[in-house]
């Protein structure tokens, strides 16, 4: 699943044009508010295959960033040129 968070990454760069911090911060914004995010799904479609033996809550987690999911991690991820595009 980290290629396709990479590659969603990517695609919220290109879209926003500010930065890639810029872009991690509307990415993350847009998981807490459960929308739909390209090759990768919602945070409950994250959460189930993260916690699969764990409730899925009713709201998204306060403080949560899924596992692999740092802004670090998304940087690792683009200067080793993981993701599938």
């Amino acid at each position: 699943m980290i290629n396709r968070v990479i590659d969603a990454f990517k695609a919220y760069n290109e879209e926003n044009q500010r930065g890639f911090m810029c872009a991690w911060v509307i990415m993350m914004k847009d998981l807490r508010q459960g929308k739909y995010i390209e090759g990768v799904g919602t945070w409950r479609d994250i959460w189930a295959v993260n916690y699969p033996d764990k409730p899925i809550p009713d709201s998204f987690p306060n403080g949560w960033i899924p596992y692999g999911w740092s802004f670090a991690n998304m940087m690792r991820g683009v200067k080793t040129g993981k993701g599938e595009k």
